[in-house]
């Protein structure tokens, strides 16, 4: 609640000080983690780029290549699905809305949370093409 120290910031992500410099700069200037007094803390727990941003592909992109790069290594109490399926149309949009609301919950939850720890999250459902 209090916020970490650089040093203690370090030593959770493993980083080299080069690294977290810039890091944290970044996040500072962009309003997404605030430092006083020495002492880091979580600006907002969650972000937004709207579908029609320029950046959205790319960040998208990111989130998976980080979960591919996690995948072999995934934690019990972790979970990683995959599932093929085959449906008809009106189906799959229920089963869109229904997803859609779970992520209105799901961030209900982030905005109340205590942060300890980063997490992501992807979910996608799409027609094969």
């Amino acid at each position: 609640p209090n916020g970490k120290t650089f040093d203690e910031i370090q030593d959770q992500f493993n980083l080299k000080r080069a690294e977290i410099v810039p890091l944290l700069e970044f996040l500072c200037q962009a309003g997404l983690c605030k430092e006083n007094q020495n002492l880091y803390s979580v600006g907002p727990q969650r972000t937004h780029l709207e579908s029609s941003s320029p950046y959205i592909h790319r960040h998208r992109q990111n989130w998976r290549i980080k979960c591919l790069s996690q995948i072999e290594n995934a934690q019990p109490d972790e979970l990683v699905f995959s599932a093929p399926f085959s449906i008809n149309h009106d189906d799959f949009l229920l089963l869109r809305e229904r997803l859609s609301l779970f992520l209105e919950e799901f961030y209900a939850t982030v905005k109340a949370t205590e942060p300890k720890f980063i997490g992501f999250i992807n979910i996608d459902l799409m027609k094969l093409r």
